[in-house]
């Protein structure tokens, strides 16, 4: 979560804060996760406000289909309107 990227095949580290979790692929990225709280957090690419990615719909970005980037998104309604209007 903090890379924002799809980490194949990697194992991840769950990381508890307060009641969420978050995920991170190494020592120093739960570290980010625990002490910079701005990682925690995306802007949904449509609605372009701020969410927790401990609850955001997540999926690869559709507009690169070698792409490993993630979005993060408040709902599957706001990434299906995403992707009809990318096409």
């Amino acid at each position: 979560m903090v890379n924002n990227a799809y980490m194949h095949g990697m194992k991840m580290i769950a990381v508890k804060i307060d009641t969420e979790t978050y995920y991170a692929c190494c020592d120093g990225c739960v570290q980010q996760l625990k002490t910079n709280t701005e990682v925690r957090y995306a802007t949904d690419p449509y609605s372009l406000r701020k969410v927790d990615k401990a609850n955001a719909y997540i999926v690869l970005d559709p507009s690169d289909s070698n792409s490993t980037k993630i979005l993060y998104f408040e709902n599957e309604d706001n990434f299906l309107n995403y992707n009809e209007k990318k096409k």
